[in-house]
């Protein structure tokens, strides 16, 4: 979660639409710009993906909470509570430059709550808010399970972590909309647009190697890619294309993102 609010911090965001949609099942699209965070000292990056900064973006996420299941989660930051809804994302696309991320099978659809994890003693008044989509490698059985497949890096990059999402603060009796109650199923979208909240997030974290453990994960060369200019756009949607087509989607906007910037580049020369 802190993780997600500090990308919040860097990447500069604007939301583009007047209103969420009601109904159960919807489409959320984002468009940005690459940014390649700083590689933590004494890490080694990933120049395929680093290279990707600059290049354009365009993710979109089929949602439906109708679907989901809940579980209570600790509290964030030791005060507040927080939850998980699995299976709230069925599907999910990525492009970046000639690059695509498609989820697949492996992915536990999960969207995660935040409430009121700001508040404690050196901060009494105050709270903070979040709502995620978040995704990542897992290991079950000891075994690397990849939550998206990707197109256009060496076989051996992966995607350790996804986050997108809006984090919310303010007076602790200033409660939100809707994010007041964990135990309940608040609206994805009404809180990406809900006034009062920060600009929308997008974090993805590469790592590369073969880890047979999450232990292993923390030595493996890093590199993040957060997202500039973010616009978002919600639809109200009752069918979605199927993911072979998500996938020829995405990688058609890929491509030509990474021909535009190749004009740019000449054109710059």
């Amino acid at each position: 979660m802190r993780v997600a609010v500090a990308c919040a911090a860097i990447c500069a965001a604007a939301i583009s639409i007047s209103a969420p949609a009601s109904a159960a099942k919807y489409l959320i699209t984002v468009q940005g710009t690459a940014i390649a965070a700083p590689v933590p000292p004494g890490g080694t990056g990933i120049a395929e993906v680093a290279a990707l900064a600059g290049a354009a973006m365009f993710a979109a996420f089929e949602v439906d909470t109708s679907l989901a299941t809940f579980t209570q989660g600790a509290p964030a930051g030791g005060f507040g509570t927080s939850g998980l809804w699995s299976g709230s994302v069925q599907q999910g696309a990525i492009g970046i430059g000639g690059v695509a991320l498609v989820r697949n099978g492996n992915d536990l659809g999960n969207i995660f709550l935040v409430d009121n994890g700001g508040a404690g003693p050196a901060n009494p008044n105050g709270r903070l808010d979040q709502a995620t989509i978040s995704s990542g490698a897992r290991f079950p059985g000891g075994v690397l399970t990849r939550s998206y497949d990707i197109f256009g890096l060496p076989g051996d990059i992966f995607l350790n972590s996804l986050a997108f999402g809006r984090t919310r603060v303010g007076d602790i009796n200033n409660l939100p909309t809707l994010v007041t109650d964990v135990t309940q199923r608040p609206d994805f979208p009404s809180f990406l647009f809900n006034p009062g909240g920060t600009n929308p997030f997008m974090s993805l974290q590469f790592r590369r190697g073969n880890p047979t453990s999450p232990t292993q994960i923390g030595a493996l060369p890093v590199q993040t890619l957060g997202f500039a200019n973010l616009t978002v756009q919600v639809q109200e949607i009752t069918a979605v294309p199927e993911p072979a087509s998500w996938a020829m989607l995405i990688i058609g906007f890929g491509l030509t993102g990474a021909a535009l910037r190749r004009r740019r580049s000449a054109v710059a020369a």
